[in-house]
């Protein structure tokens, strides 16, 4: 077994910010590679055929698969001693991204099979399971499927009604029905959640994870599949299945009896972390892609669509959502691999962050296409355009591996917790000091981000200063929703306002990157505009999202009464 609670290496802040905003040689090489010798040549035709489709295809979804193998990045996160790539957490998000930038779909259904399945093996399995299944899973010639959601138990993964009941020879027997899994109808193994005990007052505790070979189960008559594709808006190359498990005996225990809940809050933050935000950056990539070229072609009234102002906000707009989410992905994979150093298991250092990273690249997905189309016009409408299959499949990405509600929540809980440890004066030099700091980040992070700081221009230092008092703003109005509200509750049973607390706090994250960018960057690149054209989108859209928070503030006890609710209290 692992021997963690060891001490991360030291924080090294210039490393930090160089893989935060730049990739080494042996990175772009790896990419390069990946779009000439799989996206471009292999997955992208395959892709193309699906345009037109309103149903999953097996036959796409098969020579995708057999393309990736043949690749080898079935299992690009598995260690190099299990016959992976070992790639890092940076490297594996840019490698779903591109993928996603292609098809979603396919990019799911290969990422929830490394993700889901092997990441929860690597960290909670023994040596046997590992060297039993990773292998095969590198290989790809397993595919994984992970069974948690059933029908009344989507984001209250606690209400879970599938069972585990140990027979008298010891061994665990599954009864349940799962739903909306991926890959489940084609999966060889699986990760299953059961519940095997019920703790009075602690719903978390009783919950239980076991690996089951889906390829014997089948065989036995332990595992049915009641619906082998549902008919989805999107993700046309990802099959989603209905499943059940009768009387399946499983093959192995991960981790301990009664202990899956912390599993399971791993394997979804890190799929978070690296996976799922990363999904959602790269179908709002691929749908831009198709949006720029168009409004860069496109003549009406004797000039490119580009040179209207309605279609160069769209730009400006969608191109920094784009390059923030971008940030915010690699920033939760770096903190992931930091920490990960002192115990991979243990995701509460980081999982913040990582909710941060779902929550804004998949709310990116929906808009980046929805604008994608609108700059095509009706040909955007048209299917031929491909944007429309970008469109269906980023839908979906806000609700998946955790709602955007369910995100909303954990950042609540989380910046809660951080700023209870702070704001006990309310003074306005403690408050100024406190957005200095800004203790509702990382430490290091935000030490990284203040020594950068020390070489801003006259420029940036302009849009630095209108930054902190934002940040400023967002403090005070923090702490005065939180004065009136008692410590001890978390943001589920806050007021409406703590709905914008989070957006605005997200959105001065996201302007955080962008800054921080514009300014490594700078020093690189004295022209560099794209930059600071998106830093100054950044800081526009955190001080929106701030003056939303302080109306939100004002009106509160209305907007809980327009919405039918009872006071706070």
């Amino acid at each position: 077994m692992y021997s963690f609670k060891k001490e991360p290496a030291m924080f090294d802040p210039e490393r930090f910010e160089r893989e935060l905003f730049d990739s080494t040689d042996e990175e772009r090489t790896f990419i390069a590679e990946l779009r000439a010798y799989f996206l471009d040549s292999r997955l992208k035709p395959i892709s193309n055929e699906d345009i037109y489709s309103n149903k999953f295809s097996e036959d796409a979804y098969r020579r995708a698969f057999k393309a990736a193998q043949e690749a080898g990045i079935c299992g690009f996160n598995i260690p190099q001693e299990y016959g992976g790539l070992g790639l890092s957490s940076k490297l594996a998000a840019m490698l779903i991204e591109e993928m996603c930038a292609v098809d979603g779909g396919i990019g799911l259904s290969i990422g929830a099979s490394s993700s889901l399945v092997a990441v929860p093996v690597m960290l909670f399995g023994t040596q046997e399971q590992k060297r039993r299944w990773l292998p095969l899973i590198a290989k790809g010639e397993v595919i994984g499927c992970y069974c948690q959601t059933e029908s009344d138990a989507g984001s209250d993964v606690a209400s879970i009604k599938t069972r585990a009941v140990q027979r008298e020879d010891g061994v665990w027997v599954i009864n349940g029905e799962k739903q909306f899994i991926t890959n489940g109808a084609y999966a060889h193994l699986a990760v299953v959640v059961a519940r095997t005990s019920t703790f009075e007052g602690n719903p978390h505790k009783g919950i239980s994870v076991f690996l089951v070979d889906l390829e014997r189960a089948k065989k036995q008559g332990q595992f049915s599949v009641l619906r082998e594709a549902e008919r989805k808006a999107g993700l046309h190359a990802s099959p989603t299945s209905a499943v059940a498990f009768i009387d399946c005996t499983a093959d192995d225990v991960l981790g301990s009896i009664d202990e899956g809940w912390k599993i399971l809050m791993a394997t979804l933050a890190s799929s978070r972390a690296t996976a799922i935000g990363s999904q959602g950056v790269g179908i709002a990539k691929g749908a831009w892609r198709i949006a720029d070229a168009y409004a860069r072609q496109r003549v009406q009234f004797k000039q490119p669509l580009s040179n209207f102002p309605d279609v160069q906000w769209e730009m400006l707009s969608v191109e920094s959502a784009i390059d923030a989410a971008h940030l915010l992905v690699i920033r939760s994979a770096l903190l992931r691999d930091y920490f990960s150093q002192s115990d991979p298991r243990d995701s509460r250092p980081w999982q913040m962050e990582a909710s941060v990273t779902k929550l804004y690249g998949s709310e990116l997905a929906s808009e980046a296409t929805s604008s994608a189309m609108q700059v095509l016009g009706g040909f955007g409408y048209m299917m031929e355009s491909g944007v429309p299959k970008f469109w269906h499949d980023g839908r979906v990405v806000s609700i998946y591996e955790g709602t955007s509600g369910v995100q909303r929540l954990v950042i609540g809980r989380e910046i809660i917790a951080r700023a209870l440890k702070h704001f006990s004066s309310k003074s306005e030099f403690v408050r100024w000091k406190l957005t200095k700091k800004w203790v509702l980040s990382n430490h290091d992070e935000e030490n990284a981000f203040w020594g950068r700081m020390n070489y801003v221009g006259k420029d940036e230092r302009v849009m630095l200063k209108e930054f902190m008092l934002i940040r400023k703003r967002f403090i005070g109005c923090f702490q005065e929703v939180l004065s009136h509200n008692s410590p001890k509750r978390d943001s589920s049973s806050l007021p409406l306002a703590w709905r914008f607390i989070v957006e605005a706090f997200v959105a001065c994250e996201a302007a955080k990157m962008l800054l921080w960018q514009l300014v490594y960057h700078r020093e690189r690149h004295p022209h560099a505009a794209p930059f600071r054209a998106h830093a100054s989108w950044g800081v526009y859209r955190a001080k929106v999202a701030v003056f939303a928070l302080e109306a939100a503030r004002d009106c509160d006890s209305e907007l809980e009464a327009a919405c039918g609710f009872v006071g706070s209290d």
